[in-house]
């Protein structure tokens, strides 16, 4: 083998080894962010859920509370809520 032959394949195995590592790194990153993001949209979610259902539960109004389970289904990932 050359030392040109040689030095194509280091380049090109550098190359594939830092577009390898650029995408394992974008890759965990978007997961981390997606992974924030989820977070924070139930946090503010189990907020609005509290905030509408607190005065039902105070006075226990069943009618009231039903109101504020049927508004919660406008929101489009949430699978079931249950007010006790």
């Amino acid at each position: 083998m050359g030392l040109r032959f040689r030095m194509i394949l280091a380049i090109g195995f550098l190359t594939s080894l830092m577009v390898a590592t650029t995408l394992v790194y974008t890759s965990m990153r978007q997961f981390t962010t997606l992974k924030e993001s989820l977070i924070e949209q139930t946090r503010i979610n189990l907020e609005i859920i509290a905030e509408y259902s607190s005065v039902p539960v105070v006075f226990e109004d069943k009618r009231g509370a039903t109101e504020v389970l049927k508004k919660l289904r406008k929101i489009p990932h949430l699978v079931s809520a249950v007010i006790y």
